[in-house]
């Protein structure tokens, strides 16, 4: 991950991302933009437009993770720390975690 990840802070130093006023705000705004192309590309069982979209997020949240100041593994493990003896139930499809926990 750290490799890629290099290379998308590469590509965004030199578009002016970090440089000329690039914002957190708007890359999550990208992120949620990217959002129902991700599941349009999943339900026309393209996958090289999924892996496009999927990979469209994953920019978008190293370069929110960038300007914040955070590390995309910090919040990683954060995460996977917080969710690690989370109980609940599968509900749609999705994990949905028990009222109360963090």
């Amino acid at each position: 991950m750290v490799h890629k990840q290099e290379e998308i802070e590469y590509w965004a130093l030199h578009k002016g991302i970090y440089t000329e006023g690039g914002s957190f705000l708007a890359q999550v705004k990208g992120i949620a933009e990217e959002v129902p192309e991700v599941v349009e590309a999943y339900y026309t069982k393209s996958t090289i437009e999924l892996e496009k979209e999927l990979g469209d997020i994953y920019v978008f949240w190293i370069n929110a993770c960038r300007i914040a100041g955070v590390q995309p593994k910090n919040c990683i493990d954060a995460t996977l720390k917080k969710i690690d003896n989370r109980e609940g139930d599968m509900v749609s499809g999705r994990f949905v975690k028990n009222a109360g926990e963090g």
